[in-house]
């Protein structure tokens, strides 16, 4: 079961019909079923464990049900902590990237302001690993607010917040069904004990656990009307969502690489320690030294591949980023394909230049150190986006990464063979094309396939 954004009742921002709530084989609720009116919140009551969160997921769409279905209308955002912070982009940054994921474009004039109404204006400039967890919580408040969709899904939204905090999210949730929003909220604490102007906006609870989940209304009210969108060709809506997803994904991750380009440069400074050490212990004979520079070059070309392998999609796993894109709509292919781009980019580029330039180092002549430069840069892209889907598929096998690395290693070889074979044609006077051309077919191969099969694995590890 997918999540549907179809017209529904121009009076309904969310509609849940009949849904299996399960976690993993195990049944939570049999059927779930409630609507949330544009205008109003629906509160998620149970105990620990009943699959609150887990129906918050799948109502973002990070995770699905085999029965039922789920309809809703204009974009939505997750509030759930670890709110997707990555703690090397100070808050200020963190911002403007969190809400261009959902279209909205913050200037520096227009920061300030934001972040003084949740506290955080001292913080602007500080790195968001420095915030405690109740700032953390009033800057993921921020993020919502500013991004202007039109659901939200909350989890627990009090933990960590004082007595202002907690005034604070019933002013800003106020705020945003009155302007015609709607909220799904699951939490311990009914919000309306804690913030009595919130009783009118109510439209009722829904009790997780037992074989039926209904909605239990407390309010009925006229619903403010929302205007559902026009369906588009499948086709033709996922060619214009391409283009804005991919530009987002490129500019966050210049973003981060900006903020913390050491992981483009310790792989090229690893790849250089070994390069640098084989020469002396193999000693100063020229021709020993060219006829193993392919094969060395190469081998620790994959080696620093694989040993930066988990950097790409780790980071954002663990701080939740990854969740709230998708919850977010972003499509996870995209994701991974900007994401393996920028790797290419950054890392592979970062090992052809250092190669070059160690290439003076095993006596290689310029002819071939070109060549040299050009299969790796065409090359690592291979590297990268093999080692990059590895790193996906250790997102949920945590403590078995290594075996995963280990076994994967054979599927490199055609890459090892074809690239050394570009550099051994020119020291044997051949044609380096085939091999180019080669490895070309390969890269292109892996740019159309590999994001894909990532976005599936990442699909089920979020589940």
């Amino acid at each position: 079961m997918h999540l549907s954004e179809t017209a529904i009742d121009s009076s309904n921002a969310l509609q849940v019909e009949h849904i299996e709530l399960c976690r993993g084989r195990l049944c939570l609720a049999a059927d779930v079923s409630f609507n949330v009116p544009c205008g109003r919140f629906v509160e998620l009551h149970g105990p620990n464990g009943a699959g609150k969160s887990t129906l918050l997921r799948l109502l973002a769409g990070i995770q699905f049900s085999a029965k039922g279905q789920v309809k809703r209308q204009g974009g939505m955002a997750l509030f759930a902590s670890p709110f997707g912070l990555r703690r090397e982009l100070t808050v200020a940054q963190q911002l403007q990237v969190s809400v261009s994921l959902h279209g909205q474009h913050l200037s520096l004039s227009d920061i300030k302001p934001l972040l003084a109404e949740v506290g955080l204006a001292h913080k602007a400039l500080e790195l968001t690993s420095r915030l405690s967890q109740g700032q953390r919580s009033r800057l993921g408040l921020c993020i919502l607010k500013a991004s202007r969709v039109g659901l939200w899904l909350m989890d627990e939204p009090v933990n960590a917040l004082d007595e202002q905090g907690i005034a604070l999210l019933a002013r800003f949730l106020a705020a945003h069904l009155q302007a015609g929003g709607a909220a799904v909220v699951a939490t311990h604490q009914s919000l309306p004990l804690l913030a009595p102007s919130l009783l009118a906006l109510l439209h009722g609870i829904v009790h997780i656990g037992g074989a039926v989940c209904a909605l239990e209304k407390n309010l009925q009210s006229a619903a403010l009307a929302a205007a559902s969108s026009e369906t588009k060709p499948a086709a033709q809506a996922a060619f214009e969502a391409f283009q804005p997803s991919m530009a987002w994904v490129l500019k966050r991750e210049w973003v981060l690489f900006n903020a913390a380009p050491k992981a483009a440069v310790w792989p090229a400074v690893f790849h250089a320690m070994v390069l640098c050490l084989f020469p002396i212990g193999l000693g100063s004979d020229v021709n020993l030294l060219l006829r193993v520079a392919a094969g060395l070059f190469w081998v620790s070309s994959l080696l620093a591949c694989v040993l930066s392998a988990s950097t790409v999609f780790e980071a954002d796993y663990n701080e939740g980023a990854l969740a709230q894109m998708s919850a977010a709509g972003l499509p996870l292919r995209h994701l991974a394909l900007g994401k393996m781009s920028v790797a290419w980019l950054t890392q592979g580029g970062a090992l052809a230049l250092i190669s070059g330039l160690l290439a003076l180092q095993y006596r290689l002549p310029p002819a071939q150190i070109g060549y040299l430069m050009l299969s790796l840069a065409i090359g690592s892209g291979v590297l990268v986006h093999f080692s990059a889907f590895f790193g996906s598929m250790t997102l949920m096998a945590k403590q078995s990464s290594m075996l995963v690395y280990l076994l994967a290693l054979p599927l490199f070889v055609p890459v090892l063979v074809f690239g050394t074979s570009v550099l051994n044609a020119v020291q044997l006077g051949q044609d380096p094309f085939w091999p180019l051309a080669v490895l070309s077919g390969l890269a292109l191969l892996c740019v159309l396939s590999i994001p894909w099969l990532a976005a599936q694995l990442i699909a089920w590890a979020l589940e």
